[in-house]
Order: C-alpha cells, then structure tokens, then sequence
C-alpha cells in the first residue's frame, strides 16, 4: 500500500522509495520523492545522497509531498472502496442453468 510513505509524506518529508506497488501509487517521482529500481543498493544510496546534497530540491519535495498526502484520508479511502463495492455489486446476476 505504500502507507509508511504517504506518512512520512504528510509529515513534509521527501521520500526515497523502491519503484514497487502502493509505494509507487504514493511517491511521484522527481516530485514528491524519488523512486528507484527494486533490489539496487547503489541507486538508492544515490538518491538518499542526492536528496542530501540539494537542499532546495528535498524542502520542495517535502512541501508537495505534504500538499498530495493532505488530498489522502481514511474517509476519502473508505469512500472510494464503498463506491467501488458498489459498482461490483449493483450488476445483476445471471443464472448460469
């Protein structure tokens, strides 16, 4: 789901994430945080190092990160699955005799 990265988005943090699943859904790339392939030591202790060295570039990050993980709640999450239940649910089933 990516949740320890759209916290510590929220918390104006930019965020260095393997490019995988929810991390990927919470972590814009170049924007938020920084994304890198899976499984790659040297990548990601490249963008830690980056992010280290460039001040302006991770404040940036943090505050747009801060901006995109307000947009998130509970309450908007559990909304969307409930409109989604419903749209799967509402069909009408057909007898299969």
């Amino acid at each position: 789901f990516g949740l320890v990265a759209l916290e510590a988005a929220a918390c104006g943090t930019a965020v260095v994430a393997s490019n995988v699943g929810g991390l990927r859904d919470n972590v814009a790339d170049g924007i938020t945080g920084l994304l890198v392939n899976e499984r790659d030591p040297e990548l990601f202790a490249a963008a830690v190092d980056q992010l280290l060295d460039d001040s302006e570039m991770r404040c940036e990050m943090g505050r747009q990160g801060a901006l995109r993980a307000s947009l998130n709640s509970w309450d908007l999450g559990a909304a969307n699955a409930i409109e989604v239940f419903g749209r799967l649910t509402s069909k009408e089933l057909v007898s299969c005799a």
